[in-house]
């Protein structure tokens, strides 16, 4: 069992996840390795001083144990994924795709690229 399911928020994930992999497809990078994006895990609760809040904090990583990817659950059933792609834009070639972001809640996620200009 994954933290996100030992925590109630695997619906929240897989949305989350889905998304992410919807915004790929939708610009031709269809990544087999975000597939792993299901299995996060709890590295603790984040503390926001503005608002005085908490979030479970859970990564991603890689085979070798690198931080792939970030989610934060808010107690309010808010959430915000990130997940790092790294790679040229292969519709832009003067972009480059530093990662890809879901937010919201269960049933109501969206998602996007976050885009830098490429230098290549």
């Amino acid at each position: 069992m994954s933290t996100a399911d030992h925590f109630a928020v695997g619906p929240l994930v897989k949305d989350l996840v889905d998304a992410m992999c919807v915004e790929l497809r939708r610009y031709g990078l269809d990544r087999q390795d975000i597939l792993a994006l299901q299995d996060c895990r709890l590295k603790g609760l984040r503390h926001d001083p503005v608002d005085d809040s908490h979030a479970l904090y859970m990564e991603w990583r890689d085979s070798y144990g690198h931080c792939r990817g970030s989610l934060l659950v808010y107690a309010d059933g808010m959430a915000y994924a990130e997940w790092d792609v790294l790679q040229l834009h292969p519709q832009r070639p003067q972009c480059f795709v530093e990662a890809v972001t879901s937010w919201g809640r269960v049933g109501e996620v969206k998602a996007d690229l976050n885009l830098c200009q490429s230098w290549a």
